[in-house]
């Protein structure tokens, strides 16, 4: 499994609510659903403590590295992720991790957006 680690910044409170109902609720989840089967969710946190309430750490699970870098050569692909930087003042990728389930976990679970 692999997981596509970004950061966002959001400026203002109405963007941050439609930055986290499109990730949520609206087309993000329909396109992943029915467009990039490799592509198994995101989980978005936000932060808690401190001034910059409105950041957000995106976490995006992938069946496999090559996967992932299949589905972002399509130019769908591409557009599906730059919606959500369009609603952010400042995105910054942390990095693609990979890491294997303990044998006792047995299957990798499909994972939904929350």
């Amino acid at each position: 499994m692999l997981i596509v680690v970004t950061l966002f910044t959001v400026q203002r409170p109405a963007a941050e609510d439609d930055f986290v109902g499109t990730i949520r609720e609206g087309s993000w989840k329909r396109l992943a659903r029915n467009v990039v089967p490799d592509f198994l969710g995101t989980t978005l946190l936000r932060h808690q403590k401190g001034a910059p309430r409105r950041l957000f750490l995106c976490l995006d699970f992938w069946t496999s590295f090559d996967a992932c870098s299949r589905a972002f050569r399509s130019r769908e692909v591409q557009n599906f992720f730059d919606v959500r930087r369009q609603l952010a003042v400042s995105c910054l990728e942390l990095g693609a991790f990979a890491f294997t389930l303990a044998p006792d976990f047995g299957p990798s679970p499909r994972l939904s957006v929350h």
